[in-house]
């Protein structure tokens, strides 16, 4: 059976199109990465820290507390490290995407 791609001159117009949505996904994360600030999207009140990894994609949403521990990646980290770090942390409301 001969498939389009061994045609020789056939271009697929759809290559290009997937190919630009996919690299505008990668730019652009649904949640902050590392551990932020999570806030109920309906109350707007504090809901704990949240964490999301851009690489794995492994998240939790909200309700990490301080002394929680992460596994992801094959790396160990906590809640607590990052708090130390002194890096100020986004805040993100819950059930909201940042674009």
């Amino acid at each position: 059976m001969l498939k389009l791609n061994q045609i020789e001159g056939f271009q697929n117009p759809y290559r290009e199109l997937a190919t630009a949505d996919l690299v505008g996904d990668q730019e652009r994360d649904p949640y902050p990465v590392g551990v932020f600030h999570a806030l109920s999207a309906l109350s707007g009140k504090p809901a704990g820290y949240g964490f999301y990894c851009a690489k794995c994609h492994f998240l939790i949403r909200c309700g990490l507390e301080n002394t929680d521990v992460l596994k992801h990646c094959g790396k160990i980290e906590t809640v607590e490290s990052y708090l130390r770090a002194g890096i100020s942390l986004e805040v993100h409301r819950v059930g909201t995407f940042k674009r």
